[in-house]
């Protein structure tokens, strides 16, 4: 427990189904976890990490400092690693960190066990930091009054924030209702499309990008993801993979800024996220 926080980890369901909306409660879901990154390493299943850690080359020095909050297993921190960075990991549960120590055996990257608010970094000293897949596990008010403002913290002034997270739109919410009233294989207690226990807010696009920019960010970038690895029903997962392909002319590594973009690429993405998954932004500290 960390006093200052009064933070508390669990390995129980029913407790995580107690607690899920209270702040500082984590629940330690590293047995889902491994599973789903053990599948990802069968199938060579990466290409999201390197299109991440491409991104975040595109717009930070050589060998900048990356953070990875919750980094699982690293597939995130050896890419950034192959691209020219300098990561280091963070992760709260012991399984995950071994998992990342064997994973990452022949790198020198650090990974650090301890709670995303109680991490070893100086005020402003950070280039970069990732939140992929993090914010939807936390209340909204401790994101709003603890997270984010933690990340500010370490941000160097022009630092950048890259946060990739589920999103409710049409599309989701399509699929949150056929998996709860024609398939069934979502549980009542589910808030979005996923079963996952874990999950407590479910927001839309334009909600996660005023909620962070009201914090002192400017958004740079962003994009859409119109299908998932976990993704049901199987004939919407079709036809959104169509749609995903037919959109591939908005390529956000060869842009600066989204700002920069012509406005067909605008336009795509704007229709994007109006049917998406799942969203990635990538924000600059003022």
């Amino acid at each position: 427990m960390n006093k200052k926080q009064n933070i508390i980890t669990s390995k129980s369901f029913k407790e995580a189904k107690e607690n899920r909306f209270k702040k500082f409660f984590r629940y330690d879901n590293s047995v889902y976890w491994l599973n789903y990154y053990s599948k990802k390493l069968i199938n060579n299943d990466t290409d999201r990490e390197k299109l991440y850690a491409k991104i975040i080359f595109n717009h930070v020095k050589e060998n900048a400092k990356v953070v990875d909050m919750a980094c699982g297993i690293g597939f995130l921190l050896k890419e950034m690693k192959n691209t020219g960075l300098n990561p280091e990991g963070v992760d709260l549960f012991p399984d995950m960190i071994s998992s990342a120590e064997e994973y990452l055996k022949d790198s020198s990257i650090k990974i650090h066990n301890c709670d995303i608010l109680s991490v070893p970094y100086t005020k402003d000293s950070i280039d970069c930091i990732s939140l992929i897949s993090i914010l939807e596990h936390f209340p909204l008010i401790e994101v709003v009054q603890n997270i984010i403002p933690k990340m500010t913290s370490i941000l160097r002034p022009g630092g950048y924030l890259f946060v990739h997270c589920p999103v409710k739109t049409p599309a989701s919410s399509l699929t949150r209702y056929f998996r709860k009233y024609i398939t069934r294989d979502l549980p009542p207690w589910a808030i979005d499309d996923d079963a996952d226990i874990t999950h407590k807010i479910w927001l839309a696009p334009n909600e996660y990008i005023k909620l962070v920019e009201r914090q002192g960010y400017d958004l740079i970038n962003f994009d859409s993801r119109l299908t998932r690895s976990n993704m049901k029903p199987k004939f919407l997962s079709s036809i959104m993979s169509a749609l995903e392909r037919l959109s591939t002319s908005s390529d956000p590594i060869l842009k600066r800024s989204y700002k920069d973009e012509s406005d067909q690429v605008k336009y795509i993405k704007l229709i994007k996220r109006e049917m998406a998954l799942t969203c990635y932004f990538l924000f600059k500290k003022k």
